[in-house]
Parts: structure tokens; sequence; C-alpha cells
């Protein structure tokens, strides 16, 4: 069964592996994979490579015997990229090889393009589509035939490598979007070429080994291991979703699960969209249940407290303070601590999520745009398993066919107007956040107000003697719940972000309202034709998805500074 999310594994190697070699390099690769594959039991994971003589035969041909899925990146067409390989016999191999793959992407280029291009541009796609490449290489930097200069040939393994360490930007993306980078493992190869060892590579013994790359660059493992695990995660959690949720959270987003059909080569990202929206509503109902808990857990709590330094200092009363604060340690630990706390997988699934779906709508009304390429970030390795997976999910989407203007203006542009907004007597989103905002404001207030009227009723009853039936003790216990009270509802308050989130809901709200209103406008004057209405309409189309991008990038960063914190005094 093919998980949600892959685990891709991008190679690059040479052409000419010495034979003497292989069973080394076979024995590193095959090992490797199958140590991530009991590392990540549910994620699926894809062999990325040209299918190329040489190192990418070879590692193609194991994993295809190992089981493991091989999608093929090719620079050409295929009866153009054959017109590479030396002889008929690497031609049948290629051919066997491609049969078997469970996937084909052919790279595009421009029409007249050098041929360089097309291999450049298969490098690219493993850096951008590949959470980790594979580099059977001898660690040297080979001559440009062209320039004669000791630099990466273009589209080779090398050039890859330093593709990998040092990121790649996409001609569309934003000029604050983060390269994309990905982490290159080195598995040591020489090539039959050399007479004697490269520099690199110091004994016959370290052909087969992995080694650190020999040039600098940020290769930081633990970054590659926390979106690996993040995507397992996913992944396993995924499997627990039902139809019945996944079908409502289709039919929320296109209006009917029917309409799914009508986008066939985006149905990936269709279903992965409703996972990720479906965790992301669990996880909310987990973190607003657990909040609540707390908070009146830690009422009880200080409650007991209270009795137990002034009414009734007794060791059951004791007991039950620390048994209350042991249940809240409990619940927030199992909630909120961690970096990869439940309620960071909630941010980050419903962030996910809606850039999912302005990547489908983007598809829809027929932009070719990529989500990955038009995030504007503030901390560069924030959003990186999120994007590394929309770049995963898209990379095989051939380009939309059409425009349906209409269906993304009804279904994304209208709806999401509505639900921040309201629409017809209907109370928005965020209107609904602010008024409970406000009722929380009053109710904490009329607690604090009530607290100072009870210390002044306190101050009264020691200087005159009145309600002689209620005790000091039990007075000052009463302006403490009080006061106790007030804080804790603004405390939940403040942590259900409602204030915030409601204004943030309005200028998103305030957003899809403008852009309907434009795009209505540009259905009121078709006099310059459909193509140009189309054409502005996308760009309307456009404007606002990137505005939603940035808008979730921006909840991700506020989510994660204002962490919530349990204080233990």
């Amino acid at each position: 069964m093919t998980s949600a999310l892959p685990l891709n594994v991008g190679i690059t190697g040479h052409r000419d592996i010495p034979v003497d070699d292989k069973a080394k390099l076979e024995a590193a690769i095959i090992n490797e994979l199958k140590s991530m594959r009991a590392r990540y039991p549910n994620t699926t994971i894809n062999i990325l490579c040209g299918l190329a003589e040489g190192a990418d035969q070879m590692v193609a041909s194991i994993a295809l015997v190992n089981n493991f899925s091989v999608i093929a990146v090719l620079p050409f067409e295929q009866s153009e990229y054959e017109k590479d390989f030396e002889t008929p016999q690497a031609i049948r191999e290629f051919r066997g090889l491609l049969s078997q793959c469970s996937d084909v992407k052919i790279c595009q280029t421009e029409e007249g393009a050098h041929r360089n291009e097309g291999y450049i541009e298969l490098g690219r796609t493993l850096v951008r589509c590949c959470d980790i490449v594979f580099a059977l290489w001898d660690g040297e930097t080979e001559t440009c035939s062209e320039t004669g200069e000791n630099s990466p040939l273009p589209g080779g393994t090398a050039d890859v490598v330093y593709m990998c360490v040092d990121g790649i930007m996409d001609d569309n993306s934003l000029l604050f979007s983060k390269p994309n980078q990905t982490h290159c493992k080195w598995l040591v190869a020489s090539q039959s070429k050399h007479d004697s060892l490269p520099s690199n590579i110091c004994s016959p013994d370290e052909i087969g080994t992995w080694k650190p790359l020999p040039i600098e660059g940020n290769q930081d493992e633990r970054i590659l291991k926390d979106i690996l695990c993040k995507i397992e995660r996913f992944n396993l959690d995924a499997n627990s979703i039902s139809q019945d949720d996944k079908d409502s959270s289709v039919a929320y987003l296109l209006g009917s699960t029917e309409a799914k059909a009508q986008y066939a080569p985006i149905s990936k990202l269709i279903d992965v969209y409703s996972l990720a929206d479906c965790l992301a509503q669990a996880r909310q109902k987990q973190r607003m249940l657990s909040l609540k808990f707390i908070t009146l857990l830690s009422f009880f709590a200080i409650a007991a407290q209270q009795v137990y330094a002034g009414l009734s200092a007794t060791f059951g009363w004791f007991v039950a303070h620390m048994a209350l604060v042991l249940v809240v340690v409990c619940i927030y630990r199992i909630f909120f601590a961690g970096t990869d706390s439940k309620e960071v997988q909630f941010v980050e699934w419903r962030v996910f999520a809606e850039n999912l779906r302005v990547q489908i709508f983007w598809y829809i009304a027929g932009l070719p745009d990529h989500c990955a390429n038009n995030f504007r970030t503030t901390k560069l390795n924030e959003m990186d398993w999120i994007v590394d997976n929309l770049n995963k999910l898209t990379f095989t989407i051939p380009p939309p066919p059409k425009a349906d203007i209409a269906f993304v203006k009804h279904h994304w542009v209208a709806d999401q107007r509505d639900y921040f907004n309201g629409q017809e007597g209907k109370i928005g989103r965020a209107a609904d956040l602010m008024t409970k905002s406000k009722k929380y404001k009053i109710c904490s207030w009329l607690f604090f107000i009530l607290g100072l009227v009870a210390m002044v009723v306190s101050a009264i009853k020691l200087e005159t003697q009145i309600l002689p039936m209620l005790s000091d003790d039990a007075g000052f216990f009463i302006i403490a719940l009080l006061f106790i009270s007030s804080a804790l509802l603004k405390t939940y308050s403040e942590q259900m972000g409602f204030e915030e989130l409601s204004h943030r809901y309005t200028r998103t709200g305030y957003f899809f309202q403008q852009a309907l209103k434009r795009m209505e406008s540009l259905d009121k004057h078709m006099e310059f034709g459909e193509f140009e209405h189309t054409k502005r309409c996308q760009s309307v189309i456009k404007t606002i998805g990137v505005e939603a991008l940035s808008e979730n990038a921006a909840w991700l960063q506020l989510y994660k500074m204002n962490a919530y914190q349990v204080q233990i005094n």
C-alpha cells in the first residue's frame, strides 16, 4: 500500500562504475535503503533517478529486486534520451528498467535549449523533489570541456551535489523564498577512467563506504531526521482516518465528492489535503479539550492549595493539590511539550492542508505555479517539511489543461470570504472568535471586580464584625478563588488566541472579499474577450493565493513563538 506522503531518494553517480566495485556499492545502497525502511515502516520509499548507464541502472536494478518503487526522471523524451547510450545492450537495460518504473517524469526545457539543459533540469528535479540524494561519486569536480575550467560539468554528479548543498531557486520563486536544499549522502565510488585513486579517496577500502561530503555547506542531519520523522508521523496517523471523514473533507473543499473525478491529475493532492485536514481537525479538538482540562484542573489545584494553606492544613488537601498538579503536568507533556508535540502537529498539518488548498485551486484555475516557490518566511527551516512535500506531490502533475475560473470563484474565493466574514445573515469565523474573546474578557473582569468587592467587604468585616458566620480564612479563600478565576479565564482566552485569530481572519476575509469584488467586476466587462478575462482572473487568483500562503506561514510562526507553557511554582 502506498503511503500518503512518500520518502523520495534521489540517485546521482558516475556512468563508468568499475565492475570490481559494484558489489560493494550495491551492498552499501541496499543496506541503507533497508535501514530506512525499518526506521520508517509506514512510509513508501521511492527511488528517483535518470536510469543512465552505471550508477543509476545499478541502483534501480537492486531497488526493484528488493521491492522498492522506482520513478524515472528523464532529461528528454525516451527516443531522444536513448541517443546518449553508448551500446545497444545499455539501451535494452534502460528499456527493461523503464518498463518496471512506477512513474516516469520527463523534464521540461525550453525549445532549442542546449542539450546540457536537460541534464541540469534532471539534477534540479532530484534536488527539488527528493528528501535525500545518494551520490555515488569520486569527490572530484570535473573539468568542463567547453570552458576548460575546473567547475562541475553541467548536470553531472558533482553539479548535482553542489545543487543539494547550495540549494536551487526556481525562476518564478518569490524574491524572499528560501532556496530548495536537499541532504546529500556521499557513497565513495571511483570511475573506470581513473588510472589511480582520486585525491579524495585515501585507499581502496573506502570504496563503498559513506563519508562526509568533501565540500563546505549546510548538511545538518538533524534537519533531515526531523523532516523524515514528521513524514512518518503523518503517514502513521493518516491510517486512522475513515473514508467517511475523508469524503466529508473533499466535499467541503470542492462542493461534492463527485467533483473530484473532474480533476484526476490532482487526485493525489486532493487525497492528501483531506488527510491533512482531518488530522488537523482531530488535533485541534484534542488541543481545545487539553486546554479546558488544564484550566479547570489548575483551578482545583490552586483551590486545594489555598485550603491547605489556610482553611484546613491536613495531609489530604496537600495530596489532593499535588495530585491535581501532577495531572496538569501530564496533560501538558502529552500534548504541548517537545519539538514535535501534538500542538505543533496541529499547526503544521493545518498549514499543510491550507497550502494544498491553494495548490489545488491554482491548478483548477489553470495556473502552473507551485506553492513551494511562493513562501515568504523569516526562519529558514521552519517550513522545510511542508515545502518538501508540496514539491514531491506536484512534480509528476502535468500542466493544467484548462482554466475553470467560475469553479474557483465559487468554491474557493467566495467560500473563503463567507467562512471568514460571513454572508447572508450568517456570522463569520472572525466575528465568532471576537465574540468569544469579549465574553471571556467580560467574565475575567467580572471575577476581578468581584474579588475587589470581596476584599473591601473583608476589610469592613475586620473593622465592624459583620457577617460573623463567615470566618476570615473563608473570606480570604473566596477572594483568592475570584482572582484565580479571573486570571485563568484571561489565560485560557489568550492561549486559544481568540482575539489574535479574529484579527487575522478579518484581514484574510478582507483579502478574499476584495478578490471576489475584482472578479465580479471582470465578469461585467467581457469586451476584451474570454482569453484576456481568464488571464486577468488568474492574476487575481494568483495574488490571493500568495497572500494566503504568506498568512499561513505567519500563523505558523505565531503559534511557535507563543507556545503554551505551564508554569509550576
